[in-house]
């Protein structure tokens, strides 16, 4: 009985739980899985901070989500080299950036 009771309290604890911001008013919402966001809709600084870290590589991206996230960074990049100045670094990045996204372009339906 009692490694029963120590065996659920341990998968209490490991449980995540439901994070929640303090003087939220509004419950989170939660969209279905293939639900697609306009443009207008998304925050695109925030998309971007989500998507940093480690970096995604072409070869490595096994995943819709890995090839969403490869895009993103190396749109950012992109962006970081041509306020630089550095043309054709930047044209590199952003053409890989559309690689990576063209892939995401395919599991969208085609209706």
């Amino acid at each position: 009985m009692l490694t029963l009771s120590i065996g659920l309290l341990g998968t209490r604890c490991a449980t995540p739980k439901e994070e929640h911001v303090h003087g939220e008013a509004s419950p989170i919402k939660t969209y279905p899985k293939d639900y697609v966001h306009s443009l207008t809709e998304i925050n695109l600084e925030k998309v971007i901070d989500e998507n940093r870290g480690l970096k995604v590589l072409e070869e490595n991206a096994r995943t819709v989500h890995d090839y969403y996230r490869g895009g993103v960074q190396e749109k950012a990049e992109g962006e970081r080299l041509m306020k630089e100045g550095k043309w054709e670094e930047a044209r590199t990045h952003l053409e890989k950036s559309n690689r990576f996204l063209q892939v995401v372009l395919d599991y969208f339906p085609k209706e």
